[in-house]
C-alpha cells in the first residue's frame, strides 16, 4: 500500500473519532455558555445580586436595566457558543459589548459590577481552547510582543498582591481593575492568531465602526464632551479608511467612506481636545509611510491649511482657546497639572511595585483632597503609580514594539494590503498612545487588539512558507501575511 493510500485510510479512520470530539467540545462549551448566560440574566433582572464588587453601587438603586440591553448582551452572550467553530466571534461581541455603551452609563456600570465582560473574555479562552483540540494544535506565544505582555500581566498580578499584602487600603477602579490585564492579553492573542486575511480586518472596522456610529445615533445627547466616544472615534477611523482602501467592491468602498465621514463628524461633535490632538500624530504617520511625500503633501497642505482655518472660527478651537481659562477645574490644563504632579509624589512613594493597579483614584486623596476620587489621565503615569517602574518599562515596551513592527510591516513588507494595513494600524496605535497622554486608557483592550493585529501581519510562523498559487492570489492572505513582516 503506497503513502498516500495509508494516509486517505487513517484519515477516514480517524473521522469518527474527530466527529465525536467536535460534537463533545460544542456541547460543554454551549452549556457553559447557557449557564452563564442564565446567570448574568438574573444579574441584570436584579443588581442587588451582585457581591464582593468594590464599586457595585455605581449601579444606581432601583434600577433595571433597558430590555434592548439586556438582548444586546443575552444574544453577544449566546453567540459565544460558536467560538470552538469560529474563535474570531469573541472578539467581535467583545468590541460590542465593552465599546456598545457609555462608559458613565448604568449599563456599563453593570457590566463592570457583573463581570460580563470577564466572562466574555473566558467563554472566549475557553472555545478557542476547544478550537484548538479539534485540530490538535499546541498554544505557543506568536512573538516577542506577546512575551512582553505576558510579563506585563504577570508584574500587574505581582502589584497585586503586594499592595493587598502591605494592609494598605486597595479599592481598585472598576474601569482599571487589574483583571482586564488578563482580558487585554487573551484578545491580544486571538487577535495575533486570527487577523491575518483582509477581510477580518475590514470586518473588524465595520463592527468598531458601526457599534461606535450606532451608539452615537441611538444618544446623540451624550455626544458633547464625551472623551470615551472621542477617544474611540480617533483610533477607529484609521480602520474604517484602511477598509475603504483594502475592500473588494466599489460598493463597499462607498459604504466604508461614508461611515469614517460618519465617525469624523461625530468626533468633531465632541469637541475633546485630547482626540483632536491625536489627529495630528495619525496624519503625521500616515505621511511618513506614503511613498510619495512630496506629491501627498502638495496635495494635502492646502486642504489641510483651509481645514484648520475653518476649524479656528467654531466652539471647538474655542475650548483650545479657554484652556487656561478653566482654572484648576479637571476640564482645564491647571486641574490636569495638578493631578500629574500628586501621581508622580505618589509613583515617587511607591517606585518598584506602586500602590496597585487601578487604585490610583482611591489613593489619590491622601496626595491632595481636593483631587480624591480623580483619575490620573495619563496611561504612562498610571502604570508608574500603580505598578511601579517595571510596570511603566514594560507597558512602554509592548506598545512602542507593536508600533515598532507596524511601522517596519509598512514601509518593508512586499505585500501591498499588508502595507496598507500595517501603515493604518500604525496610525491607530499612535491615536491610542496620544489620546492616553490625556485621558486614562491603559487598560482599554481596543489598543491590545491592535497590538495583536500588528503581530498577525508580521508574524512569520516557522516552517511554512507561502506557496506560489497563494502569493498570486487574493485567498493568499494567511501566507503572505507570515512573509509580509
Amino acid at each position: 500500500m503506497n503513502r498516500h493510500n495509508t494516509e486517505t485510510l487513517t484519515a477516514q479512520t480517524n473521522t469518527p473519532h474527530r466527529r465525536r470530539v467536535d460534537v463533545t467540545v460544542l456541547v460543554i462549551h454551549s452549556l457553559i455558555v447557557l449557564s452563564v448566560t442564565g446567570f448574568i440574566a438574573c444579574v441584570a433582572m436584579r443588581p442587588e445580586v451582585v457581591l464582593g464588587r468594590s464599586e457595585s453601587s455605581l449601579v444606581p438603586a432601583g434600577w433595571t436595566a433597558p430590555t434592548g440591553a439586556i438582548i444586546v448582551c443575552g444574544l453577544g452572550l449566546l453567540a459565544l457558543a460558536a467560538v470552538p467553530m469560529y474563535p474570531t466571534i469573541g472578539l467581535w461581541v467583545y468590541v460590542i459589548l465593552a465599546y456598545g455603551f457609555d462608559r458613565y452609563s448604568p449599563e456599563y456600570d453593570l457590566l463592570l459590577c457583573s463581570g460580563l465582560l470577564e466572562c466574555v473574555a473566558a467563554l472566549t479562552a475557553l472555545g478557542w481552547a476547544g478550537w484548538m483540540i479539534r485540530r490538535r494544535l499546541r498554544p505557543a506565544l506568536p512573538s516577542g510582543l506577546a512575551w512582553v505582555l505576558l510579563a506585563l500581566v504577570i508584574w500587574v498580578g505581582i502589584s497585586t498582591a503586594a499592595s493587598l499584602l502591605s494592609g494598605g487600603h486597595w479599592r481598585p477602579s472598576l474601569r482599571h481593575h487589574p483583571v482586564l490585564f488578563v482580558d487585554a492579553l487573551i484578545m491580544f492573542l486571538l487577535s495575533a492568531q486570527f487577523l491575518k486575511h483582509r477581510r477580518d480586518y475590514c470586518l473588524f472596522a465595520l463592527i468598531l465602526g458601526v457599534t461606535l456610529g450606532v451608539r452615537s445615533v441611538l444618544f446623540p445627547d451624550k455626544i458633547p464632551l464625551c472623551n470615551d466616544l472621542s477617544g474611540l472615534t480617533v483610533v477607529a477611523a484609521p480602520l474604517v479608511i484602511l477598509a475603504a482602501i483594502i475592500a473588494r467592491g466599489k460598493i463597499v468602498q462607498a459604504a466604508f467612506v461614508l461611515l469614517a465621514m460618519g465617525l469624523l463628524w461625530v468626533l468633531y461633535q465632541t469637541q475633546n481636545r485630547a482626540a483632536a490632538v491625536a489627529v495630528i500624530p495619525v496624519l503625521l504617520v500616515l505621511w511618513l509611510q506614503s511613498r510619495r511625500k512630496v506629491l501627498v503633501l502638495a496635495l494635502s497642505l492646502p486642504v489641510i491649511l483651509v481645514v484648520f482655518a475653518l476649524f479656528t472660527t467654531t466652539d471647538y478651537w474655542q475650548r483650545f482657546a479657554d484652556i487656561w481659562r478653566e482654572g484648576p477645574r479637571l476640564g482645564g490644563a491647571q486641574g490636569r497639572l495638578n493631578i500629574w504632579r500628586a501621581g508622580l509624589k505618589m509613583a515617587s512613594d511607591h517606585p518598584l511595585v506602586g500602590v496597585g493597579p487601578g487604585n490610583f483614584a482611591a489613593r489619590i486623596g491622601d496626595y491632595s483632597p481636593a483631587l480624591a476620587r480623580c483619575e490620573p489621565h495619563n496611561n504612562f503615569l498610571a502604570m508608574l503609580s500603580e505598578t511601579g517602574l517595571p510596570g511603566l518599562a514594560l507597558y512602554i515596551a509592548f506598545f512602542f514594539g507593536a508600533v515598532g513592527a507596524a511601522w517596519r510591516a509598512g514601509r518593508y513588507s512586499k505585500n501591498a494590503w499588508i502595507r496598507s494595513a500595517a501603515c493604518f494600524i500604525a496610525a491607530a496605535l499612535v491615536a491610542y498612545l496620544t489620546v492616553g497622554c490625556f485621558l486614562t486608557r491603559h487598560t482599554q483592550t481596543l489598543g491590545y487588539m491592535l497590538a495583536g493585529a500588528t503581530v498577525a501581519l508580521t508574524w512569520k510562523v516557522p516552517g511554512r512558507k507561502p506557496t506560489e498559487n497563494a502569493s498570486k492570489t487574493g485567498q493568499g492572505d494567511v501566507s503572505n501575511a507570515h512573509s509580509g513582516g
